[in-house]
């Protein structure tokens, strides 16, 4: 065990280099075992291209996870109004 009373787990992962859809399951999986809401983070979205994005977001949505997913860029500050919403 690492961490007690924890409601919702923030998985924070790259839109740029880091991206992998594989490691972002595991990620779920281990906070479904622990009875924990996962919200997924991707960060860096100015890096990339908006097809880009919605081509990640695509297969994010096509491995079945059913996680809340936030797109984030601190450098335009797009995604942050959607935050709001979360």
């Amino acid at each position: 065990m690492i961490a007690a009373n924890i409601d919702i787990a923030f998985i924070i992962q790259s839109c740029h280099f880091d991206f992998n859809v594989r490691r972002l399951d595991r990620y779920l999986v281990m906070a479904a075992d622990g009875g924990v809401e996962p919200m997924v983070v991707l960060t860096k979205t100015d890096l990339i291209t908006p097809e880009e994005l919605e081509q990640k977001l695509a297969a994010i949505r096509a491995s079945s996870m059913t996680a809340r997913v936030l797109a984030l860029s601190n450098i335009t500050g797009n995604g942050f109004d959607a935050s709001n919403r979360c």
